[in-house]
């Protein structure tokens, strides 16, 4: 698996809104936090039941985070070792608001999810993209911060290019989820 951080400088993603709506394509940010059986209305999850579950655990009591985008898509491409693409991007947050006006709290993240990811043998078909990305918060002042994560997997046909990239997505899910439980016990032996 090979794990991308970007930004490797200053520079950011392009900026985000959290909560955010799109009326041309009839959707808008769900908070999954406070209305978990919301999840059927994310267009994405009807076909992957992997996003439900890794949605379902993102936005758990027993992680730090939540999720505010999420979207896939498939590529084909000429016949080959790399006929299909398939590939999926979360956006996410802490669900501690005021987490996402510290960047720091993002570096150490992102270094605790390419640690965990990094160490991980899957197949070299399948890249993580981890990216920060300015973002504005509604009824909050200011520009904190927000991250996606890419997960992309190639594959002969469709079909295994969509296991991989399930097979990618649960290991991106427990490095969450593990980098959450990290990152609260720092905080209360801080304390």
């Amino acid at each position: 698996m090979r794990v991308e951080v970007f930004p490797t400088t200053e520079e950011l993603g392009q900026e985000q809104q959290i909560p955010w709506q799109d009326p041309a394509r009839d959707a808008r940010f769900v908070d999954l936090r406070e209305n978990p059986a919301a999840i059927e209305t994310i267009e994405p999850v009807r076909e992957s039941r992997a996003l439900a579950g890794f949605l379902i655990a993102i936005n758990s009591a027993d992680s730090l985070f939540l999720t505010a985008r999420a979207r896939t898509w498939l590529e084909k491409r000429p016949a080959g070792e790399d006929a299909c693409a398939f590939a999926g991007q979360i956006t996410f947050a802490f669900a501690d608001t005021q987490a996402n006006f510290d960047r720091q709290a993002f570096t150490l993240l992102f270094e605790k999810l390419r640690a965990l990811l990094a160490a991980t043998e899957t197949s070299p078909a399948l890249r993580v993209r981890l990216a920060l990305h300015p973002c504005r918060y509604g009824g909050q002042a200011g520009r904190g911060f927000c991250a996606s994560v890419l997960v992309e997997a190639h594959g002969e046909s469709e079909g295994q290019a969509r296991l991989r990239w399930t097979l990618g997505l649960a290991h991106v899910q427990q490095a969450l989820l593990f980098s959450s439980r990290m990152l609260r016990q720092e905080r209360r032996q801080s304390i």
